[in-house]
Protein backbone atom coordinates (compact mmCIF):
# COMPACT_ATOMS: atom_id res chain seq x y z
CA UNK A 1 0.00 0.00 0.00
CA UNK A 2 2.82 2.32 -0.16
CA UNK A 3 1.96 3.87 -3.98
CA UNK A 4 -1.08 5.81 -1.59
CA UNK A 5 1.73 7.43 0.60
CA UNK A 6 3.86 8.21 -3.08
CA UNK A 7 1.19 9.51 -4.96
CA UNK A 8 1.77 7.18 -7.58
CA UNK A 9 -1.89 5.48 -9.35
CA UNK A 10 -3.11 2.95 -6.61
CA UNK A 11 -3.09 -0.57 -7.68
CA UNK A 12 -5.79 -2.66 -7.96
CA UNK A 13 -5.41 -4.29 -4.75
CA UNK A 14 -4.76 -1.11 -3.29
CA UNK A 15 -8.51 0.12 -4.77
CA UNK A 16 -9.84 -2.99 -3.71
CA UNK A 17 -8.44 -3.10 0.35
CA UNK A 18 -9.55 0.46 0.68
CA UNK A 19 -13.26 -0.27 -0.98
CA UNK A 20 -13.42 -3.29 1.34
CA UNK A 21 -12.03 -0.76 4.74
CA UNK A 22 -14.10 2.28 4.08
CA UNK A 23 -17.34 -0.35 3.90
CA UNK A 24 -16.41 -2.06 7.13
CA UNK A 25 -15.98 1.84 8.53
CA UNK A 26 -19.41 2.41 7.56
CA UNK A 27 -20.92 -0.97 9.14
CA UNK A 28 -18.79 -0.24 11.93
CA UNK A 29 -20.09 3.47 12.58
CA UNK A 30 -23.72 2.33 12.86
CA UNK A 31 -22.98 -0.57 14.80
CA UNK A 32 -23.52 -3.20 12.72
CA UNK A 33 -20.32 -5.17 14.25
CA UNK A 34 -20.84 -8.86 12.06
CA UNK A 35 -20.76 -6.88 8.83
CA UNK A 36 -18.12 -4.35 10.15
CA UNK A 37 -15.81 -7.60 10.99
CA UNK A 38 -16.78 -9.30 7.47
CA UNK A 39 -15.19 -6.50 5.96
CA UNK A 40 -12.36 -6.02 8.15
CA UNK A 41 -11.52 -9.52 7.37
CA UNK A 42 -11.67 -9.30 3.76
CA UNK A 43 -9.80 -6.01 3.75
CA UNK A 44 -7.18 -7.94 5.73
CA UNK A 45 -6.96 -10.35 2.93
CA UNK A 46 -5.80 -8.07 0.89
CA UNK A 47 -3.82 -6.52 2.68
CA UNK A 48 -2.84 -8.38 6.22
CA UNK A 49 -0.15 -5.68 7.29
CA UNK A 50 -2.76 -3.27 8.09
CA UNK A 51 -2.06 -2.65 11.91
CA UNK A 52 -5.46 0.45 11.13
CA UNK A 53 -7.21 -2.77 10.15
CA UNK A 54 -6.26 -5.08 12.45
CA UNK A 55 -6.87 -2.72 15.41
CA UNK A 56 -10.60 -2.52 13.82
CA UNK A 57 -11.25 -6.08 13.62
CA UNK A 58 -9.99 -6.74 17.04
CA UNK A 59 -12.19 -3.80 18.23
CA UNK A 60 -15.14 -5.40 16.89
CA UNK A 61 -14.57 -8.86 18.30
CA UNK A 62 -14.40 -7.08 21.72
CA UNK A 63 -17.40 -5.43 20.78
CA UNK A 64 -19.45 -8.31 19.61
CA UNK A 65 -18.18 -10.58 22.61
CA UNK A 66 -19.67 -8.22 24.89
CA UNK A 67 -22.56 -7.88 23.30
CA UNK A 68 -22.89 -12.10 23.29
CA UNK A 69 -22.37 -11.68 27.29
CA UNK A 70 -25.78 -9.29 27.69
CA UNK A 71 -27.65 -10.93 25.48
CA UNK A 72 -27.14 -13.86 27.58
CA UNK A 73 -27.21 -12.06 30.78
CA UNK A 74 -30.58 -10.93 29.56
CA UNK A 75 -32.19 -14.24 28.51
CA UNK A 76 -31.00 -16.01 31.82
CA UNK A 77 -33.04 -12.97 33.71
CA UNK A 78 -35.79 -13.54 31.37
CA UNK A 79 -35.92 -16.99 32.39
CA UNK A 80 -35.93 -16.40 35.74
CA UNK A 81 -38.79 -14.08 35.36
CA UNK A 82 -40.91 -16.40 33.28
CA UNK A 83 -39.91 -19.73 35.57
CA UNK A 84 -41.26 -17.27 38.78
CA UNK A 85 -44.58 -16.24 37.28
CA UNK A 86 -45.15 -19.87 36.18
CA UNK A 87 -44.87 -21.08 39.74
CA UNK A 88 -47.33 -18.34 40.85
CA UNK A 89 -49.58 -18.99 38.24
Amino acid sequence: MENLKTGSTPTEAEVEFNALKSQGDDFFRIELLRQARNFYEKALARNPESTEVKALLDQCNKMLGFENRVVWILLGSTAVVIAGTLLFL
